[in-house]
């Protein structure tokens, strides 16, 4: 009889550590789902073929489309160059992932620079489903990027006229750091003082 008791007293201790675990990975999941949802980066997920399976809810406040516009649809469909994405998805199918930046394009026509990171999909058993994809809008930063890059060669433009200015009145610069008390010349002035 205690043969029988201690099998059956195993076999709940199994069904109450599996009970656990399986509240355990309800817990995990949803906590995992909660995090996608409330992302403020756009995650997609699409079928082998390309066609939009899931989109995250930030979807309508980043490109301007509800998940019923779009979903089913090819996720080539939303950005500026649909061959780029075509390359980038064929690339990911390929060598399993693949990051770069591309141009999206908002339901209202606008376009805006995307920073773009796919990877396949794949089930439990390693089958590949599609695509899992996220971007985020790097509009502005590429806008700061830009800006600085216009300053910096106008910059570089007005100090090649300021030496050319210099050179043809024969003047030369010079610079007082007043931190460390030091004096710095230009060659043209060094040239000036015969040193």
């Amino acid at each position: 009889m205690s043969g029988i008791r201690n099998i059956t007293e195993e076999e709940r201790e199994e069904e109450f550590i599996a009970a656990q675990e399986e509240v355990h990975l309800q817990e995990k999941l949803k906590l995992l789902s909660w995090a996608v949802e409330s992302s403020n980066i756009v995650l997609i997920t699409t079928d082998f073929a390309g066609n939009l399976k899931y989109v995250n809810p930030v979807v309508p406040k980043i490109w301007g489309y509800e998940a019923e516009e779009i979903l089913g649809h090819p996720a080539s469909r939303f950005w500026n160059s649909p061959s780029e994405v075509m390359k980038a998805g064929d690339e990911c199918r390929t060598r399993g992932e693949w990051e770069g930046e591309l141009v999206a394009r908002r339901k209202n026509g606008i376009l805006f620079d995307a920073h773009v990171s796919l990877n396949i999909l794949r089930d439990g058993d390693g089958k590949v489903l599609g695509i899992v994809g996220s971007l985020f809008d790097i509009t502005e930063s590429k806008r700061a990027e830009n800006e600085l890059k216009k300053r910096t060669e106008e910059l570089s433009l007005a100090k090649q006229r300021l030496d050319m200015a210099l050179e043809a009145a024969g003047m030369g610069t010079w610079e007082w750091d007043f931190l460390k008390n030091r004096i710095t010349w230009d060659d043209t002035l060094f040239r000036l003082a015969g040193i």
